[in-house]
């Protein structure tokens, strides 16, 4: 593994920097360069001979010499030569990564894993794309169904300062729904609702059928799913949050628990068709499906527009608009 990185400033006999607070260097270099240019670190200090230092100015040299990434440790040492004082950076380089392998991987094969990751070999060591890479891998291990797989970064560093990364795979077993609860859910009975959703609980023929199997993709469709039913109770406002999902029965299965807050129940107070009128007002009141009073259904109201829109163009209107417009009562659920 690497080392932690380190900025320090070591600055030797600087009795005269501390007294003066500031410093006229006569040159600046850089050591322990081995594949990155030295201009390109020379071009992020800043810092030039013959220009007035600070302790400051150098702390902030080497914060964006780290901020390159190539390095993990780095350094300042300010000597002085004959009268003249020459401040250099000592950095060590981050490894190359020459070789990119996955060992315990049987489900997902190496085809499969090798798109997910962010780095390519040859390529510097980047801890921010190492650990995006497990995170896409480990998302691919969920969608697939093994929830409880895990994945570790190797780093084997060699003496050219050259290494082999490696993803070590446990992929553990499949691990499907053990149960699906609803917290806040008072419009439907749990299997009623369940019913509603793409999402299963596990079942006696999931190694044949993939049923109980979690799937981020297909739970957020199952989101809409819900808030789509609790419309059709006249919930008209409901949140239903993201999921909770967790390990249960030593990692073998999942329980997934999903919050609702259905707020008000709303329903239909006065309504009233207007515009270009086929039929006097009363029968076109006969054809809107929602009546006052009812409970405020998006089914409904869609079922309404189809109907209306049919209408018209059976009467050789194709082209007619039918638009709803709703809005809240103050001080009601209208």
């Amino acid at each position: 593994m690497l080392k932690k990185v380190i900025l320090t400033l070591l600055l030797l006999g600087l009795a005269v920097l501390a007294a003066a607070q500031d410093l006229r260097v006569s040159d600046v270099q850089v050591e322990g360069i081995i594949r990155v240019e030295t201009s390109v670190v020379l071009a992020a200090i800043s810092i030039e001979p013959g220009d007035l230092v600070t302790p400051e100015d150098i702390d902030r040299a080497m914060q964006n010499i780290f901020k390159l990434g190539y390095f993990d440790d780095i350094s300042a040492d300010l000597t002085e030569v004959q009268g003249a004082k020459i401040l250099t950076f000592v950095v060590h380089e981050l490894p190359l990564i020459r070789h990119i392998k996955f060992s315990g991987n049987d489900k997902l094969k190496k085809d499969k894993l090798r798109p997910l990751v962010k780095l390519r070999a040859p390529s510097i060591y980047n801890r921010s794309k190492i650990e995006a890479s497990l995170k896409e891998i480990k998302n691919a291990y969920i969608e697939a169904g093994y929830y409880a797989a895990k994945i570790e970064p190797d780093l084997q560093v060699d003496d050219k300062n050259e290494a082999t990364l490696t993803f070590e795979i446990v992929e553990g077993k499949k691990v499907l729904i053990r149960d699906i609860s609803f917290v806040g859910n008072i419009a439907f009975d749990k299997d009623e609702l369940i019913d509603k959703m793409e999402t299963k609980e596990r079942w006696f023929l999931s190694w044949m059928t993939d049923r109980g199997v979690y799937n981020k993709d297909t739970m957020l469709l199952d989101i809409e799913r819900i808030k789509a039913a609790y419309h059709d109770k006249g919930y008209q406002y409901v949140k239903v949050k993201q999921p909770q999902v967790s390990l249960v029965d030593d990692d073998k299965y999942l329980d997934v628990v999903i919050e609702i807050d259905p707020g008000i129940q709303y329903r239909v107070g006065k309504v009233i068709v207007s515009g270009d009128l086929m039929y006097p007002q009363e029968k076109m009141l006969r054809l809107v499906r929602l009546k006052s009073g009812d409970i405020f259904s998006t089914a409904e109201l869609r079922d309404t527009i189809l109907m209306l829109t049919d209408v018209y163009a059976d009467n050789g209107y194709a082209y007619a608009n039918v638009t709803p417009l709703t809005a809240r009562v103050k001080g009601q659920q209208l």
